[in-house]
């Protein structure tokens, strides 16, 4: 392909999370028009001027929660519960229980996601009541 400054070889793919720009690379001998070449430069200027303005937007305002701490519980049945109460966005108790205390074998149970300040709470099962971890996942 070719534009009115010279043969295309290449492109610059130039992207964030929300912008995604295609610039053309241009190989072989430029227009020695002092028009074309301020335009030119004028094009390149106003390109990284847009692209540095989505790169510099700060992201949307989300975080996930902070200060948290996980209660664990190892007699039978186990059961945990977990709280945080700093940042935004849903925190829950995720546990590990086995059938035996030796067993190789781990179920994972999930509390219910719970915003800043409530508590998400789970238990071991009758068939897997021993307790073996317990820890908490976190979301914006």
């Amino acid at each position: 392909m070719a534009s009115r400054f010279g043969p295309i070889s290449n492109e610059i793919h130039l992207s964030n999370s929300n912008v995604r720009l295609n610039i053309p690379v241009v190989n072989g001998p430029l227009e020695k028009s002092g028009e074309h070449m301020n335009k030119t430069l004028r094009v390149i200027t106003l390109t990284a001027a847009t692209l540095g303005a989505f790169i510099v937007a700060p992201a949307s305002a989300s975080a996930k929660p902070t200060t948290c701490t996980v209660d664990d519980h190892y007699d039978t049945p186990g059961w945990a519960k977990s709280f945080c109460s700093g940042g935004s966005g849903y925190q829950r108790v995720v546990i590990g229980c086995k059938g035996s205390p030796t067993s190789s074998w781990t179920n994972i149970y999930r509390g219910a996601w719970k915003p800043k300040n409530e508590w998400s709470k789970v238990a071991c099962t009758t068939n897997y009541p021993y307790l073996s971890e317990a820890w908490i996942d976190k979301k914006d």
